[in-house]
């Protein structure tokens, strides 16, 4: 008999008292007293999968606030589909993560940065940052300053 899917309904999410429930396909929705408020429950959903023998709980999926059942549902099937391919959904929101904040990073922060952990000892808020190097028009170009470097991270910043 095939397992079933799609097991919750709207109601169900709304009226659901503290514990977890399972919608099928490796959604679950967790359902626990807030800690300031014990009045309060949040609930919020989760994708339980197994990956190489391994049993995981994780990724959350995101509130119930914020996050419809359908949209759950969705963000669910999305995981099965890198569970399926061998990957860890885990670990792949990781990855997508990494890839997000070193696009953000430009050339100009990297040589700020540099130039920061490069500041001889002792220097003084008189003096730091007045070496020629540091003051030269190399950083007024705009094109460098929005310079994406692809993701690569400053050797000085490493480990």
């Amino acid at each position: 008999m095939a397992r079933e899917i799609n097991r919750l309904t709207a109601a169900d999410v709304t009226s659901a008292k503290p514990g977890k429930y399972p919608d099928g396909g490796g959604l679950w929705l967790d359902v626990s007293k807030s800690r300031t408020d014990p009045a309060k429950l949040n609930k919020s959903w989760t994708f339980r999968f197994e990956l190489n023998g391994r049993d995981r709980w994780g990724p959350g999926l995101g509130s119930t606030a914020l996050v419809t059942l359908a949209e759950a549902r969705a963000k669910a099937k999305a995981c099965r589909s890198l569970r399926d391919a061998g990957q860890d959904p885990i670990e792949a929101r990781k990855a997508a993560k990494a890839v997000a904040v070193a696009k953000t990073v430009t050339f100009e922060w990297c040589a700020i940065q540099y130039m920061a952990a490069h500041e001889p000892a002792g220097a003084t808020p008189s003096t730091a940052g007045s070496g020629p190097w540091r003051a030269g028009p190399h950083l007024d170009r705009p094109e460098l300053g929005g310079f994406d470097h692809g993701g690569i991270e400053p050797s000085w910043l490493a480990g």
